[in-house]
C-alpha cells in the first residue's frame, strides 16, 4: 500500500482506517531506494527494521470520523 501510495500518487486503498508506522526522513530514504531499483526487497526490509516507529492512525471517510467522540476539551 505505501508503494502504491508513493509511486502512483493519492490514496490508493477504500480503508476507513488506516494505523501504522510513521515515515521519517531514514524510511522515506529507503523507499525511495526500493522504488529506483538500487535495493533489493531484502535489504529495504534490514534497513527498515531498525528505525525507530510510531504509530499513526488516519481516518480516510466520513463514516470514520463520524465514529470519533469528543471526550474531552481543553481551553487555552
Amino acid at each position: 500500500m505505501v508503494l502504491k501510495n508513493r509511486t502512483l500518487g493519492g490514496v490508493q486503498h477504500k480503508f476507513d482506517i488506516v494505523q501504522g508506522p510513521v515515515a521519517n526522513d531514514k524510511t522515506a530514504r529507503t523507499i525511495a531506494l526500493y522504488i529506483a531499483g538500487i535495493i533489493d526487497t531484502n535489504e529495504a526490509i534490514k534497513r527498515l527494521q531498525y528505525n525507530q516507529i510510531n504509530d499513526q492512525v488516519s481516518l480516510h471517510t466520513s463514516a470514520a470520523l463520524s465514529r470519533l467522540k469528543i471526550i474531552r476539551k481543553y481551553n487555552k
